[in-house]
């Protein structure tokens, strides 16, 4: 999966985009991960991230968080 994340952030934030593909009861059968590192107010940049998608899986939904990733 290929994406485009772009920051409307005042100041350079990280990103991590988390897509899960779930079956007809919710239940999460796959799960790909993406950071995006500094980037700066107003810039974009593409991301990807892969999984093997399970038979059964029926819905990908996505969620994106913004802040600081600390090691």
């Amino acid at each position: 999966m290929e994406g485009t994340i772009t920051s409307t952030a005042k100041v350079a934030r990280d990103y991590v985009v988390t897509v899960s593909w779930i079956n007809e009861t919710s239940d999460v059968l796959a799960r790909g991960i993406a950071v995006v590192e500094a980037l700066e107010p107003s810039a974009s940049q593409d991301f990807q991230l892969s999984t093997e998608v399970p038979e059964g899986a029926s819905v990908c939904t996505f969620n994106v968080m913004r802040g600081t990733i600390k090691s």
